[in-house]
């Protein structure tokens, strides 16, 4: 991607912030709007300037769009200010001011963000599968295409086409046990991931459980014991995030954590006679609800027996 001024009265804009999986939605429900109208992409990544946890990972595959130049993208943050302000920002640039569809409801679907015409701005997380079902194929073909992949990335894609029918098991820790989060996001128990196991190994029998994970230790002392041919995949500081999502992508089923993380290698690699397994609720917050967010045909387990 280049950083150029362009005109974003005539494309859409999206702002990503978060994880990588937080930034894949966001970028797919640009792009699928913008593919729709047949106008320009528009990145605004200056969330990331204000963070020492988060990096802007969307170029690192084949993303389409362009970002938005420094001074535009302070134009964005001017919404926030009154509306004279706003408007004597927008004038100085020779820029019309800018509309703003905001998500009602977190994986609540919006049907206006999926209808927004050019000179748009989306904003929110924006998580749901429905803005994007008609560019599926595309996205696909863009994840893939990694940009410069590591050795560590060849190297394991072929150890594990290698190992015949395995099963992607992602185990999510990290951010989830900080106070505040957890309350949020609440964090998958190992019965979850032994019963959804065992389900799926009706759907690929004798199929190796490969486990991906931000916190390995802590994903062998759940699973280990009971599944003592699993496999622990160890991905390097190096490696990139949309590595691990491809390679979980590439299994013969999914059982996933409650992190949209693990959701984009389910989904990336999702096809007819493929069972993937989420967990139920998806997140702890009673106010959030994932009826938009999981495709059809995928399965739901409860968190806890």
């Amino acid at each position: 991607m280049t950083s150029v001024r362009g005109n974003q009265t005539q494309g859409i804009t999206v702002s990503p912030v978060g994880g990588f999986g937080n930034q894949l939605f966001i970028y797919a429900t640009g792009f699928a709007a913008a593919s729709r109208q047949g106008c320009p992409l528009y990145i605004d990544d200056s969330w990331f300037a204000t963070q020492s946890l988060r990096t802007y990972e969307l170029d690192t595959f084949a993303s389409i769009g362009t970002k938005v130049e420094k001074k535009i993208q302070r134009s964005f943050a001017s919404r926030t200010r009154p509306a004279r302000l706003s408007r004597r920002v927008a004038t100085r640039l020779n820029m019309p001011p800018f509309k703003t569809i905001s998500e009602q409801k977190l994986f609540n679907f919006d049907p206006r963000a999926r209808s927004a015409p050019p000179g748009v701005r989306l904003s929110g997380y924006l998580q749901s599968y429905k803005y994007f079902t008609d560019v599926s194929d595309q996205l696909r073909e863009q994840l893939v295409s990694i940009v410069n992949p590591s050795p560590w990335f060849i190297e394991t894609q072929s150890v594990l086409a290698a190992l015949g029918p395995w099963i992607a098991v992602h185990v999510r820790r990290g951010d989830y046990l900080n106070k505040g989060t957890s309350e949020v996001h609440g964090i998958v128990t190992g019965s979850y991931y032994s019963d959804g196991l065992r389900i799926m190994g009706t759907f690929v029998p004798e199929a190796i459980p490969v486990v991906f994970s931000d916190d390995p230790q802590a994903a062998r002392q759940m699973l280990r014991g009971e599944y003592p041919g699993a496999i622990f995949i160890n991905s390097p500081p190096t490696s990139k995030s949309i590595e691990s999502i491809v390679l979980m992508s590439q299994s013969a089923g999914s059982i996933i954590a409650n992190s949209s993380f693990s959701w984009w290698g389910a989904w990336l690699g999702d096809k007819e006679g493929r069972s993937v397994i989420a967990p139920r609720p998806w997140m702890d917050d009673p106010n959030f609800h994932e009826r938009d967010l999981f495709p059809p045909g995928w399965l739901t387990l409860g968190r806890e027996r």
